[in-house]
């Protein structure tokens, strides 16, 4: 039995795009910044684009697993992301010393795990 193993879109794209919107509405209302405000009108408008694009693939990519909900399509990825959500505001409030430390210890742990299969 063969594996078809192809990548398929997710929701990286439309959520990226969908947080430099933000980005760009946040940077409007905070008031005039470098460029004025065309600069964050364009930049709003390539994250609206870059949301839409992967919105298309993800319907495209959809269509073609019509065995599928959204959920059980997109479960792995949601999950991911919400992940991703509430780590990287936890690692951004951990004192830099610490996060410095951090990953040092990972650094080392990968390390002691290269040496350790012997690739070196």
């Amino acid at each position: 039995m063969a594996v078809e193993v192809l990548p398929r879109p997710g929701v990286v794209l439309p959520a990226t795009g969908l947080a430099i919107v933000g980005l760009a509405v946040a940077r409007l209302v905070a008031g005039p910044g470098p460029g004025g405000p065309g600069a964050a009108v364009a930049i709003g408008v390539a994250g609206a684009g870059l949301a839409l694009w992967g919105l298309a693939r993800l319907r495209r990519a959809r269509a073609a697993r019509p065995d599928l909900s959204w959920w059980g399509f997109l479960r792995g990825e949601l999950v991911a992301l919400v992940l991703a959500a509430v780590l990287l505001p936890a690692w951004t409030a951990v004192p830099q010393q610490q996060r410095d430390g951090f990953v040092q210890a990972a650094r080392e742990w990968f390390e002691l795990i290269h040496v350790a299969r012997g690739r070196h």
